[in-house]
């Protein structure tokens, strides 16, 4: 029998992110017969999950990357971490843990997967000058939606063009069925039972536009008054969001829950997901709506159109909400009304929405396309 091939998922922090929560939920179904999964990060305050990845029996590794000092030394420490534990490939994961990991497998001999996670044209200056310097040394890319793809192929037009795919986002489906009416949740939040509720989960930083969500919930309370809001999150922005809030008189409608480790109890209580991203890659909190059944109302922010169904997306499956234009608050507030006034619509809706991520976004998929991708990298290395 073959020895496990052991791959090491890099990445900047270990917090509740989007693409850091992936790695947990990859994990539960992993093939851990032929595959043998180790972990690390740089920032030591980012380490919520490192408890979770320990807890699925998996070995999590600390390579400090605080500051520029640390960073400049990275490279090499993971390329010892590398040798040290006898790692086939490492997997990386967002620009800065990307840089380091095409150093640190050079310097090791190791190839180098990476996967990205948004769109290149949203990052900083510098970021897309060391993603641009360092992107001939990626063996492979994954990108996790087509406009993501897009934006990689726009950025890097005059290099040898590595192996890229596009290996869309999943969740665990099943973990979001039954999830209940959410009468508890309402309950300790203070929010009737036959209220309307609106919910985003979302790091609280720019790309979201959380002033427009906020600026949606007020235009929303004009037509309805009784519904109420559920922000579930943490971030820069947190005092910002509450000033926001409470400028609009919504301080005992919006309800702030701070990060939480589950948040399926919050999705139960809610009727409508609504996002005011600028732009996203492919938003794991959507998907993770969608699973619950719960229609979405979103802006055109990177692969949300074919996530959620648009016009021209590439599917025969029905649309899970609406998709609008970026900074179109007049058309979420529309769509979200209607919506919330229509029961048989939202629940039509809600039930197409879980029907796509069933089919399209599961973790399982997710796992076996990736793990696919390592056989094929590997093999000839062997």
């Amino acid at each position: 029998m073959l020895e496990a091939m052991r791959i090491l998922h890099f990445i900047k922090g270990l917090g509740r992110g989007g693409a850091e929560m992936l790695l947990v939920h990859a994990l539960r179904c992993a093939d851990t017969e032929q595959f043998t999964y180790e972990y690390a990060y740089m920032l030591p305050h980012k380490d919520a999950l490192v408890g979770e990845l320990q807890a699925q029996g998996a070995m999590v590794h600390f390579v400090p990357g605080c500051s520029r000092s640390e960073l400049a030394r990275a490279p090499l420490r993971l390329s010892r971490l590398v040798r040290e534990q006898q790692i086939d490939l490492i997997h990386s994961h967002l620009p800065v843990a990307g840089m380091v990991a095409r150093a640190a497998g050079l310097l090791s001999r190791t190839p180098v997967l990476y996967t990205e996670h948004n769109l290149n044209e949203h990052y900083s200056r510098l970021t897309r000058w060391g993603n641009y310097a360092t992107w001939s040394l990626n063996d492979a890319v994954a990108a996790c939606s087509a406009p993501v793809a897009e934006s990689i192929h726009k950025a890097m037009p005059s290099w040898p063009r590595c192996r890229l795919v596009t290996v869309l986002n999943g969740i665990d489906v099943e973990r979001f069925e039954d999830l209940g009416d959410g009468g508890a949740t309402r309950e300790h939040l203070g929010i009737p039972g036959d209220a309307p509720v609106v919910i985003t989960v979302a790091v609280f930083r720019r790309q979201k536009r959380l002033d427009l969500w906020l600026e949606a919930a007020g235009e929303i309370v004009k037509s309805l008054p009784d519904t109420h809001f559920i922000m579930v999150g943490d971030g820069p922005l947190r005092a910002d969001v509450e000033a926001w809030r409470d400028s609009r008189g919504l301080g005992e409608r919006v309800h702030l829950t701070g990060l939480q480790e589950d948040v399926t109890p919050f999705l139960a209580a809610a009727d409508l997901f609504l996002l005011t991203s600028d732009f996203e890659g492919l938003p794991l909190a959507v998907i993770e709506a969608m699973a619950a059944g719960l229609p979405v109302v979103a802006t055109r922010a990177g692969g949300v159109p074919d996530l959620v169904g648009d016009v021209g997306s590439a599917d025969d499956l029905e649309a899970g909400g609406t998709v609008l234009e970026t900074g179109d608050v007049e058309g979420c507030v529309k769509a979200a009304v209607d919506l919330l006034t229509n029961a048989e619509t939202r629940q039509t809706t809600g039930a197409a929405a879980r029907a796509r991520v069933q089919r399209r976004f599961s973790v399982e998929r997710m796992v076996r396309e990736y793990e696919g991708l390592y056989r094929s990298l590997l093999n000839g290395a062997r």
